[in-house]
């Protein structure tokens, strides 16, 4: 069975402070970038696997979001990250596995099971 799921991504910025990254995104467009991410070859019930695709998630909404600007450009590096973060959460959520989820909040299946 070929395992993969989609990084949507939507660039919502608040009105008055931010201002979206993604040039792309900057005209209206019904298109929303996406990053195919493949993980067949994970045991994502694993912490080594959900590690890895956790990484690969990572990277997916880096190209997604359009890459990080340059450190002096503030208001692209704030909608950079919260573009980044947003897909990356919701990646997470489609994948619907307890050990990436974990791993996303920075623990262990068990600890975040405890909570």
């Amino acid at each position: 069975m070929v395992r993969f799921f989609t990084v949507p991504v939507l660039c919502l910025a608040a009105a008055a402070t931010l201002s979206c990254a993604i040039p792309a995104l900057a005209q209206i467009s019904d298109a929303v970038p996406s990053v195919t991410v493949k993980y067949n070859d994970l045991n994502i019930g694993s912490r080594a696997g959900a590690q890895v695709l956790l990484k690969r998630i990572e990277a997916a909404a880096n190209t997604a979001c359009g890459g990080a600007p340059e450190i002096r450009q503030l208001n692209q590096l704030a909608s950079f990250e919260a573009c980044r973060r947003s897909a990356v959460a919701r990646a997470v959520v489609a994948v619907d596995s307890p050990m990436l989820t974990a791993m996303a909040h920075g623990g262990s299946a068990s600890s975040f099971a405890a909570r």
